[in-house]
């Protein structure tokens, strides 16, 4: 099957967007060990903390019908993602879609029209702590090949509503947190994230010539750059992710929430 209307609009003539560049960027001998060894460390991490976890308890209130706003942001976010997915279409770069924030996108339109079960607060949970991707967007966006009609505004909507939509589900009550001072949630969601990354993302960059999410080089505004860029990232994201939920719950959860979970 021929794939190349997915790739075909990938323009090199942005810096470290694909290309011969990014390729020779490091040795695939060197993606390789450093993919065997955080595939190892992240089924080690999982195991770990799967050991350690609390049981998943559902809210003791009965489900409500959804509310207007979270129905306005249901169909909002729906709007946008499709929208998203229309221009890369069009400009025949839908291996983009494979980015995390277009995943995490999936995933809380999901958590917006599904009923509470264990399932979606696994995965409220987990998203929480990928709320880097659309806080590192946001401080570096890279929105160059952005060029079609409200490409841009569409970028900005997205990400906005990444961080707003967790903000206002955990506002609502409808799935809650695990406790403050669990780690458990943010060492398996990380080592998912890595998982992504370095066993998907990674083989499909190499393969397609196309840096996705900057597995196949460093970005130009990384500041690590280097053979050792990734080596660092996972450094200093499995700081950020956890630190991002965490102070985002503190900021945003309500009052008797943070009382309850700092009391225990």
């Amino acid at each position: 099957m021929d794939w190349t209307w997915a790739v075909r609009g990938v323009t090199q003539e942005i810096p470290r967007n694909a290309g011969l560049e990014c390729l020779n960027y490091m040795t695939n001998r060197r993606r390789i060990i450093e993919s065997i060894f955080v595939t190892i460390l992240c089924i080690m991490v999982m195991r770990w903390a799967y050991k350690r976890m609390d049981r998943i308890e559902l809210p003791s209130k009965p489900h409500r019908p959804h509310s207007i706003t979270r129905l306005f942001l249901l169909i909002l976010m729906s709007f946008i993602f499709g929208v998203e997915f229309g221009f890369k279409l069009a400009r025949e770069s839908v291996i983009f879609v494979l980015n995390p924030c277009h995943v995490q996108t999936i995933v809380q339109v999901y958590l917006l029209a599904a009923k509470p079960s264990k399932l979606t607060i696994t995965l409220f949970r987990i998203q929480m702590n990928f709320l880097n991707g659309p806080f590192l967007a946001s401080l570096f966006p890279e929105i160059e090949n952005r060029t079609y009609a409200f490409q841009k505004c569409t970028f900005w909507i997205q990400h906005a509503l990444l961080y707003f939509i967790p903000v206002y589900i955990l506002r609502s009550g409808a799935y809650k947190s695990e406790k403050l001072m669990d780690l458990n949630w943010a060492a398996i969601s990380m080592a998912i994230n890595l998982l992504y990354h370095f066993n998907f993302l990674a083989p499909m960059s190499v393969l397609t010539g196309v840096n996705l999410n900057h597995m196949l080089c460093a970005a130009i505004a990384d500041p690590f750059q280097g053979e050792n860029y990734r080596v660092y990232a996972v450094i200093h994201q499995s700081i950020l992710c956890p630190l991002l939920n965490k102070l985002t719950f503190l900021i945003f959860a309500k009052s008797d929430e943070k009382v309850a979970y700092l009391k225990k």
